[in-house]
């Protein structure tokens, strides 16, 4: 009976180093396209139209100002704010009682700042006050606000596309343009 359960042992230890080198391995450069890799990429300025909505009319409007373009290509990038301390301002004067509620449930919250938005933004999503008209207005706020980490993000995929070596470059391409906003690829 030891002998049998010695050889059940060395077996799973085989296929279990077998399952785990098939999962660490090194994705093959063949999963990526590089006829698709873009030749030149840029990031250029752009004067998008000012929007608002309902929720947000009280506290900024915003735009699309950069676009990415590649091999003369143009996507837009996300809109921003067209004034982000201005719209931090008002958000925090129209949105006093929400802001007030998600600082009582947490030590961590000093007032809404651009250092600590984010924290904001999470304490907000793990509440359940959905239906609340301030509430609505700061998810609407972050979706926008956060805009700004997103386009930096891209144009450091964008940069690191340009000088990617070739082996690298059509996954380098693959992370960027999963990284844009969608209704730039829908055009």
């Amino acid at each position: 009976m030891k002998k049998y359960t010695l050889w059940i042992i060395i077996a799973v230890l085989v296929v279990s180093a077998a399952v785990t080198a098939y999962a660490m391995r090194d994705e093959p450069a063949s999963e990526h396209d590089d006829a698709n890799v873009p030749r030149t990429v840029e990031v250029k300025d752009k004067q998008g139209e000012e929007t608002t909505n309902r929720l947000l009319s009280d506290i900024g409007t915003w735009s699309v100002k950069n676009c990415l373009v590649l091999d003369g290509e143009e996507y837009d990038l996300y809109a921003t704010f067209d004034d982000p301390e201005k719209a931090i301002g008002n958000v925090k004067e129209k949105c006093l009682d929400a802001l007030t509620k998600l600082r009582r449930g947490s030590l961590t919250l000093g007032e809404l700042s651009d250092e600590n938005w984010q924290r904001y933004r999470d304490a907000l999503a793990a509440t359940s006050d959905g239906d609340n008209e301030q509430s609505d207005t700061l998810a609407a706020f972050f979706d926008i606000y956060e805009n700004e980490d997103k386009n930096a993000q891209i144009i450091k995929l964008a940069d690191a596309l340009s000088g990617s070596a070739a082996d690298k470059a059509g996954e380098q391409y693959d992370r960027l343009m999963m990284a844009l906003p969608y209704t730039s690829i829908e055009k």
